[in-house]
């Protein structure tokens, strides 16, 4: 049993560090300490006896691909892992281009009041809410009313109302 110690120290080693990097924010780092820790573990038992070398060879094999399911599996749930991903709603959530193009596309043909000069760009207040604005044709002075003639992507386009 004594030449098993060293081995089966570092086996355990390596498994207290794949428990670790659910609780610590190493992000990934223990995972590949592990990963050493496996491997030398396994060189001493093949150094030891062919036999004890594959049975160790064997039993990573095992214990690398459950801990990595399980890991992947728990992580989400763990302290850092709460922190670290962002969970949202699946289906209803929309990325934020998406959804801010779509909001600003329904200003098409809604008028407003610029805020600030659009020479060419400026902010104007369309139905109560702070927009950025390209002018459309020329200098657009602070207190012109204004319509939305076009939005593209997130370029709102506007125009002058004739006064």
């Amino acid at each position: 049993m004594q030449p098993f110690i060293l081995p089966l120290g570092l086996f355990v080693g390596a498994i207290l560090c794949l428990w670790s990097e659910l609780f610590v924010p190493a992000h990934g780092l223990m995972v590949i300490i592990a990963g050493v820790l496996m491997f030398i573990s396994a060189a001493l038992c093949f150094a030891i006896s062919a036999a004890a070398g594959l049975a160790a060879a064997l039993v990573i094999l095992f214990v690398l691909p459950t801990a990595l399911y399980f890991g992947v599996r728990i992580y989400p749930y763990s302290p850092i892992g709460k922190r670290v991903i962002v969970r949202g709603q699946v289906g209803t959530a929309v990325s934020g281009f998406e959804g801010q193009a779509a909001a600003l596309a329904a200003l098409t043909g809604k008028e407003g009041i610029a805020q600030t000069p659009l020479r060419p760009s400026g902010a104007c207040e369309i139905e109560g809410q702070r927009v950025n604005c390209v002018s459309d044709s020329a200098i657009i002075m602070p207190g012109t009313r204004i319509r939305v003639a076009r939005v593209v992507g997130l370029q709102v386009f506007v125009q002058p109302l004739e006064q």
